[in-house]
């Protein structure tokens, strides 16, 4: 079923807001941030396995050049991240409050690139790994959010399970229309983002992930052209 993976995400902040609402003031900080890295692992083994299906390198290239290139230039990334900062800040001074609790971490759990690319996947290729993943990032993440800011972080989960259930039932549409090559370069492109994502979550290098995914639809004009080039 196409809605596996947002099922899942959806149970995943619920069950962990309920945690972190029973559990309350108990919780160590230091948890998450071990959960993090091992995570980050298992994103880069996911990244790798789609990295390397590709079938025209020059199509991921050339997405990834133009894509970042339009990404940067809209300043996707700088806009998520002021946004989030905004958000931290406002949930720091009212703390608690279950408006904040529920539209910030509403707005933490679906905007992002893995969102984008779980769901792309889920309903193009009804594979649910990336979504999987992210669901025990979010469930982890809610457990300490609800602890903190409340109720409101439970409610989180019915926007996680409409806005990524648009998000898949569309990428559905599209899978009847876009051929399976095509697909198949969206998938690489990806899971090169995801490498990126990885990177950042370990604190190697802060990558602009955001900024790349415009470059996950470029395939979908790209590898025809090259065809008709050909």
């Amino acid at each position: 079923m196409i809605f596996t993976g947002v099922l899942v995400n959806f149970a995943a902040v619920a069950a962990g807001s309920l945690i972190g609402l029973f559990f309350k003031d108990r919780l160590k900080q230091k948890y998450p941030a071990a959960l993090i890295d091992a995570i980050a692992l298992g994103v880069v083994a996911i990244g790798v396995s789609y990295a390397i299906k590709t079938q025209n390198i020059l199509v991921l290239m050339v997405s990834l050049i133009i894509g970042t290139l339009a990404g940067t230039l809209l300043k996707i990334d700088d806009g998520l991240d002021r946004l989030g900062e905004k958000l931290k800040g406002r949930m720091k001074i009212t703390e608690g409050s279950f408006s904040e609790g529920f539209a910030g971490t509403s707005i933490l759990f679906c905007v992002g690139s893995m969102t984008l690319m779980g769901c792309i996947e889920s309903g193009l290729n009804n594979n649910h790994t990336i979504l999987l993943t992210k669901s025990i990032m979010d469930g982890v993440g809610s457990i300490f959010f609800a602890s903190a800011l409340g109720i409101g972080v439970l409610f989180s989960a019915v926007t996680v399970l409409v806005y990524q259930g648009l998000l898949v039932s569309l990428a559905s549409l599209l899978s009847n229309v876009l051929k399976t090559t095509i697909v198949n370069e969206m998938s690489v492109v990806g899971g090169v983002i995801l490498l990126g994502i990885a990177v950042s979550m370990l604190g190697l290098k802060k990558i602009k992930t955001a900024d790349m995914v415009p470059a996950l639809f470029l395939p979908i004009a790209i590898l025809p052209l090259m065809n008709m080039l050909k």
